[in-house]
């Protein structure tokens, strides 16, 4: 699975609040962690100056390029030692250019690699703003990626998150199920439940035949909740076979984003595990725009698994 966690930070407080649950995931899939910080970096038509000209800027430049590495090394290294102080393995990547751009290149470097990041947070100048930037990594990627949403309380460097319930939001298609073997590892690693979830329109708009339902005396409601509280049933089954100590399910019934926000909001320590594409009959979630809706909104980390078609 993840053998590999692509941790970009921008030298800020609200950065690391990454870190925390980069402390309790990589000790429990033995990922190696690999540290990043970028720099933009100052852009010049060179080519259109004289030889001489170049020379002077390339030469002007090289101390401060010399300075925001060893400052990069050094915060990096602080960090990286206290992630040694678990038994994990971190690397640090210092990188010049284009942010979202270079982060995406340095995750697709490696397959099984698991992209964390903060949303917000910046430094100085020069800095790159963390929250823009997580925004276009999320949109671009096709790496998985687990994106918090620190607050001013974010927990210290060297404390570790708890994670003790994968919330997985499922709307009946193969796309939405692509986050299964993922949410059954992590949960097998780190012993975390798995809360199925699925969420049904209100009642009165499914597209289920309600003639045959009536001929069998059975509402359309009911009938619908016992099938979809059935298919959650059958994915938890195979996710207990996959080692996964706890399997929960709820079916109910509402607006996609919210209710999936609510659950999480109300259960402690929690993780969403959801997937960008991903929809089945008419009037069902689509769970692109709801897990986009998830990530902007809610409060909660969400490990984001982009489906390939």
């Amino acid at each position: 699975m993840f053998k590999r966690i692509l941790t970009p930070l921008d030298g800020s407080q609200l950065s690391e609040g990454i870190l925390p649950f980069v402390r309790a995931l990589a000790p429990a899939l033995g990922a190696r962690v690999d540290l990043l910080q970028m720099h933009t970096e100052a852009t010049y038509e060179l080519e259109q100056l004289p030889d001489s000209e170049q020379a002077s800027i390339t030469a002007a430049l090289e101390p401060l390029n010399v300075r925001l590495q060893n400052q990069s090394e050094a915060y990096l290294s602080r960090i990286a030692e206290s992630l040694a102080r678990l038994g994990v393995e971190a690397r640090i990547l210092v990188r010049y250019g284009n942010p979202a751009t270079q982060i995406v290149a340095e995750a697709e470097k490696d397959d099984d690699t698991l992209i964390t990041m903060s949303t917000r947070g910046r430094t100085g100048i020069g800095r790159w703003v963390m929250g823009s930037v997580t925004d276009r990594v999320l949109h671009t990627t096709l790496t998985p990626m687990l994106v918090v949403h620190p607050d001013r309380e974010t927990p210290a460097v060297n404390s570790v998150a708890g994670i003790t319930t994968l919330i997985v939001p499922l709307d009946g298609s193969d796309l939405a199920e692509t986050v299964l073997p993922i949410a059954g590892e992590i949960g097998a690693a780190t012993g975390a439940r798995v809360h199925l979830f699925r969420v049904l329109d209100e009642p009165g708009r499914s597209s289920l035949n309600v003639s045959e339902l009536a001929a069998t005396g059975v509402s359309e409601a009911t009938r619908e909740e016992a099938e979809a509280a059935e298919y959650l049933g059958e994915k938890a089954d195979a996710l207990r076979e996959a080692g996964v100590a706890e399997v929960r399910t709820t079916v109910t019934r509402g607006r996609p984003a919210d209710e999936i926000q609510e659950i999480a909001r109300t259960t402690p320590d929690s993780m969403i595990v959801a997937c960008t594409h991903g929809r089945s009959g008419v009037g069902r979630a689509v769970m692109g725009s709801v897990t986009d809706r998830l990530v902007r909104h809610a409060g909660d980390p969400a490990l984001i698994i982009r489906a390939r078609h």
